[in-house]
């Protein structure tokens, strides 16, 4: 979505391997101002941080926010090998390179903090600073689904990451992308008990782009990723078979206060242009050990952050408890952290408090 949401501040690049990246980019405005890395996390693209792009821009600080593998504008391949991270890392390096800005301050979210993770580990000298947002710094090595699972059953009574058990099926992306049809009857249904009769023709009539938008995205799973409340995420995606079953049943919430109508059809229309398979490559690649062999030769002392890093959780998200939080950020493997915990908060920090957001960024880049 780089190169059709941002198109007077957007390029694409073809990387050494033939992947084709599409990414935002703004030159800092002058030698003292940062330039940021941003990483989005599933389901989404660039489009995610489409605040902090304008406010960091306006500010005087460079911007390189790329659609990443499986999204937007950039390339979604459907080998399961091309979305290792070590791969990963080295395309968001060749883009760091070829524009000439590092070292950059990285930020990331969601799975985007497992990837700057590893563009870390494997390439040091293109960062300066990391922000990890909702997702810690995730540390080299294997990576055991059930224990997590178990361990959050004892400590907060539900799985955390339940909802990796469906997406690592190879049939998830089908139940994913094939209920278009219901999740469209089910929205005009919803317009027709709820709305006006003005809503009701915009939807079935009179307003063909929210016709298209409606039918080109999976409303349901964009519906249940991005809540109405935190507790949509408790309830329907953390369990063992409840993400599955929402999205089956064409469900929906309500529409956050933090997102426009307009912003919700984009949202759709992302998920539904490119298909959920290569998104749900990321979950497989890790879940089914992908990555094991890249990172058991990763040096210990890259294994441990020692860049100035701030670790932003949310004290409302279910998925990555505040709890876990501290533990991390005391944990050994980041040197210098500090750890910011905004109140009021689900998952989506960057916009849901796009204001806190902003000062811990600018005061972070102020400090280096």
């Amino acid at each position: 979505m780089a190169l059709q949401q941002f198109p007077d501040k957007s390029k694409a690049i073809k990387t050494a391997d033939g992947t084709t990246y599409a990414y935002v980019v703004v030159a800092a405005k002058n030698p003292s101002k940062s330039t940021f890395l941003l990483l989005h996390g599933f389901p989404s693209s660039s489009y995610d941080w489409r605040h902090q792009i304008n406010s960091l821009t306006e500010l005087g600080h460079g911007i390189i926010a790329p659609d990443l593998l499986g999204y937007g504008g950039t390339d979604s391949p459907a080998e399961l090998e091309k979305y290792k991270f070590k791969t990963q890392a080295g395309h968001i390096a060749e883009i760091l390179k070829a524009e000439g800005v590092a070292p950059v301050i990285g930020v990331s979210h969601d799975w985007g903090s497992g990837l700057l993770s590893r563009v870390y580990n494997y390439h040091p000298e293109l960062l300066k600073g990391l922000v990890f947002l909702s997702v810690p710094y995730m540390e080299p090595g294997q990576f055991n689904l059930a224990a997590i699972n178990g361990l959050t059953e004892q400590l907060f009574g539900y799985p955390v990451f339940g909802y990796w058990q469906f997406f690592n099926r190879d049939d998830a992306a089908d139940i994913c992308d094939k209920n278009v049809g219901l999740t469209y009857f089910m929205c005009v249904l919803r317009r027709a008990m709820t709305g006006s009769l003005s809503d009701i023709w915009s939807v079935n009539f009179g307003n063909v782009a929210m016709q298209q938008s409606l039918r080109s995205g999976n409303s349901s799973l964009s519906s249940l990723l991005y809540p109405s409340t935190p507790e949509v995420h408790r309830e329907h995606l953390c369990p063992y078979g409840a993400a599955e079953a929402f999205i089956s049943s064409g469900k929906q919430s309500e529409i956050p206060s933090w997102l426009s109508e307009a912003e919700v059809a984009t949202h759709n229309k992302i998920i539904g242009d490119k298909g959920s398979s290569g998104p749900l490559s990321w979950y497989k690649v890790t879940v089914r050990g992908l990555n094991d062999e890249d990172e058991a030769t990763v040096p210990d002392e890259r294994k441990t952050v020692s860049l100035p890093t701030v670790f932003v959780n949310s004290d409302q998200d279910p998925i990555t408890r505040v709890e876990v939080a501290g533990q991390i950020a005391q944990s050994g493997k980041l040197t210098d952290v500090k750890l910011e915990i905004i109140q009021g908060s689900g998952h989506w920090i960057q916009l849901e408090k796009k204001n806190e957001l902003l000062e811990i960024l600018k005061t972070f880049a102020e400090k280096l």
